[in-house]
């Protein structure tokens, strides 16, 4: 069963989608004037594979669970929530983009029951870390070879796979891509093995070359938002403990050198970085938003003007003009009591029970990453409605906390042992 549960976690970040309406999978060879080539219901391979983990997760784990008295009265009350955001919902959205919408809710439940299952947790997410660096060192090859062979332009190189398209890859894909290579950065810089660093740092290095390619903003927007989570706890400890911690100068340095990366072999340049630019993008979307709420009834600003879906390529937005406040406040009300629920127990294996319950630096400055990161990239393409998305941010999480958990017992484990030999 470790195999499989290996297996399992292989499929889960490789970016296949199966489309629903037409059966068959989203599988096209690279042209240079088309990209999606079809449209449907794209669910991703690694939904299924997620899909049998939980079941597989629960079986093992989902009794002791519910016999929680906390969990089971947290489990009741959001399932009580969602069902009311449901049925509110059900009046103005379309149900697959209401749908879509509680996916990440579901996917939260899945993360709590999951994590319960030692076995299932450790050796799925050793495939998913296997998969997902080697698919991206791959990516980098892909690319790296097919200019060789005379292919120029960037973005085509970077929504190809071998010559194969990349279904997402200008959204859920390179969100996804941008937030594993940030937290490895993170990761790198923990205190650990260097055979272990010099693999994350190949890693790295390969994820950034490829996302320089697609040339996406957001991407530079996690490198900025990254920084700043260093500069911001670097100058916290230094004004509570006088002291500078040397990983944080690594990780400046090497965030330094991944943007000078993203700069050099990127399209950024070619497409403007300028606030005129982006204003030009999004200023349409955004006029017409202000124009719908200064017009608006009190019951249309409460309860949303409903219809269709998309458009203003932000989430909030996008709520706000569909569901309403109410609508917004109801949703928002149950992801952030779903995150603080299942937070605080990932919070507390994270840190081990070592140190007297102090709070590393490292997941400090991913947790601040992580949340800065979430909120932007869904003002701007509105991820959280992808399941592609969803579902690899939440391993990705997992992956990070594991990791960096680990990371912790054997630097307390050999500082441990340097004091009994002294």
């Amino acid at each position: 069963m470790k195999i499989f549960y290996f297996f399992l976690g292989t499929i889960i970040p490789l970016p296949i989608f199966y489309n629903l309406l037409t059966n068959e999978f989203f599988v096209q060879k690279t042209t240079l004037n088309q990209y999606i080539f079809y449209f449907g219901v794209p669910i991703p391979l690694g939904l299924l594979a997620v899909t049998i983990l939980g079941l597989l997760a629960f079986i093992c784990s989902g009794a002791s669970v519910w016999r929680q008295a906390e969990a089971k009265q947290g489990l009741v009350f959001a399932g009580a929530f969602g069902v009311l955001f449901f049925t509110f919902g059900l009046y103005h959205i379309e149900l697959l983009r209401l749908l879509s919408l509680i996916f990440p809710w579901a996917a939260i439940v899945f993360i709590y029951i999951y994590f319960q299952s030692h076995t299932i947790y450790t050796y799925s997410m050793k495939g998913f870390m296997f998969a997902f660096s080697t698919f991206a060192v791959a990516h980098a090859v892909s690319i790296v070879l097919f200019e060789r062979l005379g292919v120029e332009n960037q973005l085509l190189l970077f929504t190809s796979f071998f010559g194969y398209t990349l279904y997402q890859a200008l959204i859920s894909y390179s969100a996804v891509l941008s937030f594993f290579g940030c937290s490895l950065i993170v990761l790198v810089c923990e205190p650990g093995k260097t055979n272990q660093r010099l693999l994350y740092l190949l890693v790295i290095v390969s994820i950034f070359f490829v996302l320089a390619y697609g040339g996406r903003k957001t991407v530079l927007a996690d490198i900025v938002i990254l920084f700043g989570a260093y500069f911001l706890h670097t100058m916290l400890a230094v004004l509570s403990r006088f002291k500078l911690n040397k990983s944080a100068l690594r990780a400046l340095f090497l965030l330094i050198g991944m943007f000078v990366l993203l700069l050099y072999f990127g399209a950024f340049l070619d497409r403007g970085l300028s606030y005129e630019n982006a204003i030009r993008q999004r200023g349409g979307a955004y006029s017409i938003f202000w124009i719908l709420i200064t017009e608006s009834t009190l019951l249309q600003l409460l309860f949303g003007h409903g219809g269709g879906w998309g458009g203003f390529s932000n989430l909030f937005v996008e709520m706000i003009v569909r569901l309403g406040l109410i609508g917004i406040l109801l949703y928002m009300a149950l992801f952030l009591f779903l995150i603080r629920f299942i937070g605080l127990r990932l919070l507390r294996y994270a840190m081990a029970d070592i140190d007297n319950g102090h709070v590393d630096f490292h997941l400090k400055v991913w947790f601040t990453f992580a949340v800065l990161s979430f909120i932007f990239s869904n003002m701007i393409n509105m991820n959280i409605q992808l399941p592609y998305y969803v579902i690899n941010i939440c391993f990705l999480s997992l992956l990070f906390i594991g990791k960096s958990r680990d990371m912790r017992i054997k630097k307390y484990a050999l500082i441990n042992h340097a004091s009994r030999v002294q």
